[in-house]
């Protein structure tokens, strides 16, 4: 049923993010630009990157102590599965953090898309 299997840093990673607080970058927001300033011949370019913390998830996990008892159950696993799976399809091309091999539908799959940076937009 699931596309990948899991790894020990599917457990590691959300319990490290209770006790600090990561900021993934979210792609489908992201803008990139290019431009030449007025007077200027170097070509420049500007990425506007938006950060989320996505605390959805890590907030909705138990405490450290008591990780290992709930993904006994398999409802909590395949919840937390598909919520890293979305975090996973922004940053599937740009990095891989800390977890390897955690998507529950394949990247192309419909509706499961890997999400990709647009096109850099020339500002005149």
């Amino acid at each position: 049923m699931l596309c990948d299997a899991p790894t020990s840093e599917l457990a590691l990673f959300p319990v490290l993010a209770q006790f600090v607080m990561p900021y993934h970058y979210n792609t489908e927001q992201t803008r990139r630009y290019t431009y030449v300033a007025e007077g200027k011949s170097t070509e420049m370019f500007l990425d506007v990157i938006p950060f989320d913390t996505c605390r959805y998830l890590y907030d909705w996990l138990p405490s450290a102590e008591l990780v290992q008892t709930s993904f006994n159950t398999e409802s909590h696993q395949l919840v937390y599965r598909f919520a890293l799976d979305g975090l996973m399809k922004h940053t599937i091309r740009y990095n891989n953090e800390y977890v390897f091999g955690g998507h529950v539908m394949g990247v192309n799959d419909d509706g499961y898309t890997e999400r990709l940076l647009q096109v850099r937009e020339k500002i005149e």
